[in-house]
């Protein structure tokens, strides 16, 4: 893979990748498939203090029945008090990239397809109760937005079957072949190549090829039949 311009430590899927990066990657979807409630509670906390800021934090916190406010119109006032504005082009965009990385590294990580379900289970019931109770009525979507979504999704399981292919055709773990390395100056030799051979990774590359073909052919000549 010496023809990707890209520079790093690592010149393959290697041992010392699995001991550093892979964690790393584990731990940021894991708070990503958590980050939903965080975000609601920073949201709510910042609301209750800018109300509290408003009514007096005696009044506010106490629950006293008699409420007064600061606010000089009912705009203001409205702005205050009501939940905010739900943005779904955020939620889409978050969904996309769990979608995509979860498939993307789920065959070398495996433990990704279960962090993609748990995120998915989370935004479901976040938003089950936070557009119900807590957001403000949100406007009357179109479908552009989510053909589109779907659209960029369709293409993420070809990168998983490529990707995929490149990770179970790693020499040194499957086939156990290690290069010594002679000089830390030197990148360390994979003997890892692009090139389809009959092993345990052919599957995938067929299975990446006929998916590129099919979609693209859909995408181009679609419309037209």
């Amino acid at each position: 893979m010496k023809w990707i311009p890209l520079k790093g430590p690592f010149p393959d899927l290697t041992e010392q990748w699995y001991i550093i990066i892979a964690p790393s990657l584990i731990m940021t979807m894991m708070i990503n498939a958590f980050y939903v409630y965080i975000d609601f509670g920073i949201s709510f906390a910042t609301s209750a203090l800018f109300r509290a800021l408003d009514q007096g934090f005696s009044t506010y916190f106490c629950c006293k029945k008699e409420k007064t406010t600061k606010a000089l119109t009912i705009q203001a006032y409205v702005n205050l008090y009501a939940g905010p504005q739900h943005s779904m082009a955020y939620r889409y965009s978050a969904i996309l990239v769990t979608s995509w990385i979860c498939l993307m590294y789920g065959v070398c990580m495996p433990i990704m397809f279960p962090i993609g379900a748990l995120t998915y289970m989370n935004y479901y019931i976040a938003d089950r109760f936070l557009v119900a109770y807590y957001f403000r009525r949100p406007p009357v979507y179109d479908e552009k937005l989510q053909r589109m979504s779907l659209t960029m999704m369709k293409y993420a399981p070809i990168l998983m079957f490529f990707f995929g292919y490149w990770c179970l055709g790693n020499m040194q773990i499957f086939s156990n072949t290690i290069e010594p390395l002679v000089n830390t100056g030197v990148p360390l030799i994979t003997e890892h190549t692009w090139l389809p051979s009959g092993n345990q990774a052919l599957p995938l590359f067929i299975m990446g090829f006929v998916c590129m073909v099919s979609f693209l052919f859909d995408d181009f000549f679609g419309n037209h039949l």
